[in-house]
């Protein structure tokens, strides 16, 4: 088990870039509240809660992982993690965050604008109520629970949170990692040329023609996966094959191809 955690640690390497900034909704419901009811009102995280499965790992927000970000970081309120709807800043002092019992406790007070009096209405009638927040781990801690590897975020550095329309689901930031821990699912050895073309493809370096190929017969693969079987009762309780668990196959594969081809 060691090693499986060891591999997906690998897979989830990114380089230190904007791009590497990790999106989860991991709180409880937004309300509007306080001062003539013009706050917006939640927990950005809870703690201790496990995510759905992302690709054959979970993970879970602790105690402390925003104490330091959000005494030293820049940290802004988003509408849909949308730089230009700028709800708060905790630089401002209108937004205020805490960690409490229960996770990132926040407070946003919203400009007095159209648009943001739009969301707060929103929010009122309970259209939107759900926050995401976007960070980019620090420390990590990886074990095994329930016989799932398990990631718990003990450090992060905050960037935003959002109250979202969508939820983001944690395999929704993770496209280019997930590819290298597919291929590892798929093939028979951790060490094998095809898992170390993936780490290759997801670091962003440029592929040796044989590496091109593997990755080519890997597409492939993925496409006879897909291949739709013959139709069945419109809810069909029979369960999903592995694959179709733990990752997106059609969608994996297209960014493949994609990506291939702008390394060609």
């Amino acid at each position: 088990m060691a090693n499986l955690i060891d591999d997906i640690r690998k897979a989830l390497e990114t380089k230190n870039s904007a791009e590497a900034m990790e999106y989860r909704t991991i709180g409880d419901e937004l309300r509007v509240d306080g001062d003539g009811g013009k706050l917006l009102i939640g927990h950005a995280a809870v703690f201790n809660q496990k995510s759905l499965p992302m690709y054959g790992f979970q993970e879970q927000v602790m105690p402390g992982a925003f104490k330091k970000t959000i005494q030293e970081s820049d940290i802004r309120a988003l509408w849909n993690h949308n730089p230009d709807r700028v709800l708060g800043r905790n630089k401002a002092g209108t937004l205020d965050l805490e960690e409490d019992k229960k996770g990132l406790a926040t407070k946003i007070t919203p400009p007095d604008t159209q648009w943001a009096n739009d969301l707060r209405e929103s929010i009122r009638r309970k259209d939107v109520t759900q926050m995401s927040f976007g960070f980019r781990t620090i420390k990590d801690n990886w074990h095994m629970e329930d016989g799932m590897p398990t990631r718990d975020l003990e450090e992060v550095r905050l960037f935003d949170v959002s109250p979202v329309t969508f939820p983001a689901y944690p395999t929704t930031d993770i496209s280019c990692r997930g590819l290298a821990f597919a291929a590892a699912q798929i093939s028979e050895s951790k060490d094998s040329k095809l898992f170390k073309a993936m780490l290759r493809l997801q670091a962003g370096e440029k592929l040796r023609a044989d590496e091109l190929a593997l990755l080519n017969d890997f597409a492939g693969t993925l496409q006879k996966k897909l291949k739709p079987s013959e139709p069945g009762p419109a809810h069909s309780d029979a369960p999903k094959p592995p694959e179709a668990r733990h990752l997106d196959v059609e969608k994996l594969r297209l960014e493949l191809i994609k990506i291939q081809e702008e390394l060609k």
